[in-house]
């Protein structure tokens, strides 16, 4: 059978990275990067036609200010962290809309002093 996916924004035509997960669902990942914030439609056709509930209207907006996230909690204070003791920290991102934390690291520094 044949799969094709489109992505539209205003008259600019979006490439979308299809692949095949190969399970019992015979399902696909669809992976796409918006350009720039504003209306996008997603038409999916199998078999050349498109399928129920076609086309996707999404609406993309502009990614989280990162000057309003906060962090707090034991696992970032200056001192009372302790080796092979389990700390935390929390990420606040209260007031952004469909916030995504993508990654946080603790870097080893030995020998730092402020």
């Amino acid at each position: 059978m044949y799969m094709s996916l489109t992505l539209t924004f205003n008259v600019l035509v979006l490439q979308c990275h299809v692949v095949a997960n190969n399970d019992r669902l015979l399902s696909y990942s669809c992976v796409y990067v918006p350009v720039m914030e504003g209306q996008y439609k997603i038409t999916v056709k199998f078999a050349k036609q498109d399928i129920p509930k076609c086309p996707y209207m999404v609406a993309v907006s502009k990614p989280g200010d990162p000057k309003k996230v906060t962090v707090t909690g034991p696992g970032v204070e200056k001192t009372g962290v302790q080796v092979n003791r389990k700390t935390y920290f929390e990420v606040i991102t209260k007031g952004l809309h469909s916030c995504t934390v993508y990654s946080a690291t603790a870097w080893v520094c030995p020998g730092l002093h402020e």
